[in-house]
Order: C-alpha cells, then sequence, then structure tokens
C-alpha cells in the first residue's frame, strides 16, 4: 500500500531507548478477556442457525426469520462499526471493551424475559440488534490490542487469537444448541409431531396441529440455552469490570509507543488507498459468504437429508479446525515474517477445491458419501477462518501510521456488508438455499485472483525495524 506522503505530515512519537520497551504478562490476560467475549458474542449471534427446525417449531418462524436473525446482528455492526472504531481510537481499549460486555450481556438477557411467540421474537431480535452492537468491539480490538500490549514477534498471533475466538463461538453454537435443544422428528424434510405433519422448507410450524407436549419440551430447552448464553456473557462483563487495563505501562515496541493519526485523517488516508480496499474485498467475499453460508448450513443442507445435529457437527468442526489452523498459521507468519499473501494464496486456493468437491457431491454430479461430504465441508470452512487474522495484520501493516482501530473498522465493515448482502439475496422469493453452496464456491475463488494481484506492504514492521537497526548502530560505536 502506498499512503503516499502520511508518514511527512504525521509526527511519530517514538521511544529510541530499548530500556524503555517491555512486555508484561497481562498482555494474555487483556487478550484472554477479549477473546472469550469475542467467542461468547459470536456464540450468540450464530445460536439461532443450528436450533433453526427447534425454533421454526416453538416460534413459528420460517427460514426467512431465521436468516434475518443472522442479518440483524449484521445490520447493527454496519451501523455501529465506525463509531466503534472511533471509540477503540480515542476513548481506548478499555472504555470500549467495558461498553462492548455490557452491551452483549443485556442483549442476551433480553432472550430469557418471554418465550411467548410474539413477544419473544421481537425480543430477540432486539437482542440480536444489541449483540451485534458489541460485536463491533469484539471483532475490530485485536488488532489494537496485538499492537498495543505485544512485541512484533508476536502480533499476528495475538491477532490471531483474538480474532478467531470469535470463530470458535461460532463452533460452541452449533455444539451447544444441537446438544440442548432437541429436533423434531425429521424424515425428508417433513417433520411428524404427535398426529401432524408439515413440511418445513417455509410453512411456519405454529400453522399445523403440533402437539403442546412437543413444543413445551422444546421451547423449555430453549430456555435453559438463553439462560447459559446470559450466564456466560454477564460473566465476562463482571470481569472486564473488575479489571481490564488500558494499555501497558511501557509500549512493548516502537511502533506500540507511535503517535497514530487521529481518527478523520486515518479514515481519509486508507479512503483513498485502492491497495487498502483491494485487500479488504480479497477478505470479506470469502468471510462474509462463510459466515453466513455456516450460521445458516442446516438451512442450506436440510433439504439433502443431513439433519440438524449432523449440521451442527459440520460447522462445529470446521469452525473449532479454523480456530487452531489460524492460531497456527498466525504463528507462522510472525516466524517467516513478510509470507502472508503466499500463505494466503495457497490456503484460499485449498479452499476453493473443497467447495466444489462439497457442492458437487451435495448436487450428485459426482458420487460421494455423507464421510466426503463431512471431510470436504469441514476442510474448506477450516481454510476460510484461519485465514482471518492474516488479513487484519496486512492491512494495519500497509496503511500504518493510520490507527488500529479505524482499519480494522474498516475491514469489518465490508465483512458485515457482504454477509448482510448475503442475506438480503436470500429474501428473493422462490430463491430456495442450494445457491449459497455456489456462492462459497465464487468467493473462494474469486479470492485466489484479488491476493494474486495484491501488492503487500509492511509499512509499521519496517518503522520498528527502522529504529532498532539505529539503536544497534548507535550502541556499536
Amino acid at each position: 500500500m502506498d499512503p503516499g506522503t502520511a508518514d511527512s505530515k504525521t509526527a511519530l512519537v517514538t521511544h529510541d531507548d530499548t530500556s524503555t520497551r517491555r512486555t508484561y504478562r497481562t498482555r494474555w490476560y487483556v487478550l484472554c478477556l477479549v477473546s472469550i467475549m469475542s467467542c461468547v458474542q459470536n456464540c450468540i449471534w450464530a445460536g439461532w442457525g443450528p436450533i433453526a427446525q427447534s425454533a421454526k417449531v416453538v416460534y413459528g418462524w420460517d427460514d426467512r426469520i431465521i436468516d434475518m436473525l443472522v442479518n440483524a446482528g449484521n445490520i447493527a455492526c454496519i451501523v455501529f462499526i465506525l463509531p466503534a472504531a472511533w471509540l477503540l481510537d480515542v476513548k481506548g481499549l478499555r472504555v470500549s471493551i467495558v461498553l462492548a460486555s455490557v452491551v452483549i450481556a443485556v442483549g442476551s438477557g433480553l432472550r430469557c424475559i418471554t418465550s411467548q411467540p410474539i413477544p419473544a421474537t421481537w425480543l430477540i431480535f432486539l437482542g440480536q440488534i444489541l449483540n451485534g452492537i458489541g460485536g463491533t468491539m469484539a471483532f475490530a480490538a485485536p488488532p489494537l490490542l496485538s499492537g498495543t500490549w505485544f512485541p512484533p514477534q508476536e502480533r499476528t498471533t495475538a491477532t490471531g487469537i483474538g480474532i478467531l475466538f470469535s470463530s470458535a463461538g461460532g463452533a460452541l453454537s452449533f455444539l451447544l444448541g444441537p446438544l440442548i435443544v432437541s429436533e423434531p422428528t425429521s424424515s425428508t424434510g417433513n417433520y411428524t409431531i404427535g398426529n401432524s405433519s408439515w413440511n418445513n422448507s417455509s410453512t411456519p410450524a405454529l400453522a399445523c396441529n403440533i402437539s403442546d407436549k412437543d413444543i413445551s419440551l422444546m421451547r423449555g430447552q430453549i430456555k435453559v440455552l438463553n439462560y447459559l448464553e446470559f450466564g456466560l456473557a454477564a460473566g465476562i462483563a463482571v470481569l472486564v469490570l473488575v479489571y481490564f487495563p488500558n494499555k501497558p505501562p511501557t509500549p512493548p515496541s516502537v511502533s506500540a509507543g507511535a503517535k497514530r493519526m487521529g481518527f478523520k485523517d486515518g479514515l481519509k488516508l486508507i479512503s483513498k488507498m485502492f491497495a487498502f480496499w483491494h485487500l479488504a474485498l480479497a477478505f470479506s467475499i470469502p468471510s462474509g459468504v462463510y459466515g453466513v453460508w455456516s450460521s445458516t448450513l442446516d438451512v442450506s443442507i436440510h433439504q439433502f437429508g443431513i439433519s440438524q445435529t449432523e449440521a451442527g457437527w459440520l460447522g462445529f468442526w470446521g469452525n473449532t479446525g479454523g480456530t487452531l489452523l489460524g492460531i497456527l498459521i498466525s504463528r507462522f507468519a510472525d516466524i517467516f515474517a513478510k509470507r502472508m499473501k503466499l500463505f494466503l494464496i495457497c490456503i484460499y486456493s485449498l479452499s476453493t477445491i473443497f467447495y466444489v468437491l462439497f457442492t458437487l457431491m451435495v448436487i450428485q454430479l459426482i458420487p460421494g458419501n455423507s464421510a466426503l461430504i463431512y471431510f470436504t465441508c469441514i476442510s474448506g470452512g477450516v481454510f476460510v477462518t484461519g485465514a482471518m487474522p492474516l488479513f487484519y495484520e496486512m492491512a494495519c501493516e500497509g496503511a500504518y501510521p493510520a490507527a488500529e482501530g479505524v482499519i480494522s473498522g474498516c475491514i469489518t465493515l465490508f465483512l458485515n456488508l457482504t454477509g448482510s448482502f448475503v442475506l438480503l439475496l436470500s429474501l428473493i422469493p422462490n430463491i430456495g438455499t442450494a445457491w449459497m453452496n455456489w456462492a462459497m464456491v465464487s468467493s473462494v475463488a474469486a479470492a485466489v485472483l484479488l491476493m494474486a494481484t495484491f501488492d503487500e506492504q509492511y509499512r509499521r514492521s519496517k518503522a520498528d525495524a527502522t529504529i532498532n537497526i539505529s539503536q544497534q548502530t548507535n550502541s556499536s560505536k
């Protein structure tokens, strides 16, 4: 990226004496709290997709409402992401994370007030909106946190942990939902409850004569799930309120102690960077589509005979594997510096292959079995999820000295715009759900082409290295 004359216009206050740069063990505690908050936030946001069939029975919803519940969080994030970025850059980490944790807890608490279909639906939508507002901080904070608390050789790793724990939350939702909430008896997409049956594609469950006993059972199970998620969110909020320092007493690196551009100046700078938006597009297309595709996986593949529970395990292992692989890739990126572009091209190429095979097997154009469908679906998700932190670090490197808050905020804005666009497409009459698999294939293939033409820059690392070389030269004289 080429920010033009930004360096000449921005006075960077640095700490030239290496004795003034330190790392603190507290950095791992701070990272742990943000990571767990991000995990819980995403678990709540994606929680309705894995139990979609049961929720339709209890609340009388259809597939469009399930999609819009996910979209409510996306839209809230789109509206509030730039204010959140401003809050991070101007007020700092503590104020931002305290506010985010409280908002997430309140949003999850609203779902516990009632389970009567009409008022519960409105409260759940409101809770999803509040959760999305809190999610703006959860997703935008890790790059700022890693740049503030961690030395250069740990920054990508820290960013990876902070961002990928959000995916771990998606995995947790796929595990907790089907584990706690039972699925209606299903056979080729038709449910039989009591003496009645209905097709799950669009007909609201409550329009049929469903046994009150079965509805009551699933309603109680959904209550338990809501209470559990509220307890997790409230617990994190309490821990953050008790102790969450804004920044270390001494910065861990030159760039950590450097003065960033103001929020408006930083926003103007990156708005003029073609390379920044090139990178943002390469990130947001596959990641945004995957976020929607995975959160509504049950809806997308239920017609192919894969149950709510099976879809839950697919999503769980895809997100879990992506989290573990992403942290490993982030660590390699710290060790083998300035190779992020190559890593991303390889990752998305493999993901494209897996999703092509998955989609062709699902529509039965090539022979397959359950094991292969599981393997290709999980493997594709692992690589898409694992790539996410590298994009945030590349953006922060290339747009330096713009502040990390505004950089990650704009990246996250693109991500949610893509997700919302995909969800809005699902509202087109008679569009079905099979198209989402092809959208997933197209998105990862597009990312390969975009990254192949991207010019990577490491301006922040160069600033750290320049000062270190200068110090070594002076000390040898």
